[in-house]
């Protein structure tokens, strides 16, 4: 008897195994649709990566279509003369508008220089990063920041990062 069990078991396995069925059903157009597809070809619904559950189809924004403006760069601060900015970053100098370069393609700012706050010209309300270490300041405009991401620099002795 446990014979004839096991033997009626391993025949439904070899047919359940056997089955045509190598998809899944769209749960979109319930058309059949490969187990490896990353979308129906029916109705080009998009699935994670399992392959059975339908996520919502976008196209992705394409992040060179559009330049931010010095406006954005700025933060929403108004773009004045005084924000105009000419740093050195181990190639050609920039003025603004600050042109437009894929994330990670910006050299860090690794040795800064800096004037005395009194011959900044720097419109009041320009947002920043600052630090004081032992008495010693910097400042670091975010319209600065924002192209370059990354300022390393020395103050008193001691190696800092400013990130934005």
């Amino acid at each position: 008897m446990n014979k004839l069990a096991l033997l009626i078991v391993l025949i439904v396995i070899v047919i359940g195994c056997s089955s045509n069925k190598t998809g899944y059903v769209c749960g979109t157009c319930e058309k059949e649709v490969a187990r490896t597809a990353p979308s129906c070809p029916h109705c080009n619904q998009v699935f994670d990566v399992s392959g059975v559950t339908p996520v919502k189809s976008e196209t992705p924004r394409d992040q060179f279509a559009e330049p931010p403006t010095i406006t954005d760069l700025l933060d929403g601060q108004e773009a004045t003369e005084a924000r105009t900015v000419q740093t050195e970053t181990g190639g050609t100098p920039h003025h603004e508008p600050i042109q437009y370069r894929a994330k990670d393609s910006r050299d860090a700012i690794v040795t800064p220089e800096f004037i005395a706050g009194s011959e900044a010209q720097i419109a009041g309300g320009t947002k920043g990063i600052g630090i004081t270490i032992n008495g010693e300041s910097r400042f670091y405009p975010l319209y600065v920041m924002q192209y370059h991401q990354v300022i390393n620099d020395t103050l008193q002795d001691t190696a800092i990062a400013a990130s934005y």
